[in-house]
């Protein structure tokens, strides 16, 4: 479990990255695109 190879970890934080990255991304279209649609 504490001995995790390089390769998987390094996979990891790029999906977090990723998922992070789309995450905000997503909000702040919606932050832009809410109060538009939304008065």
């Amino acid at each position: 479990m504490s001995d995790q190879p390089p390769r998987g970890f390094r996979l990891t934080e790029d999906w977090l990255a990723v998922v992070v990255g789309l995450l905000l991304f997503g909000l702040a279209l919606a932050g832009v695109i809410t109060p538009g649609l939304v008065p």
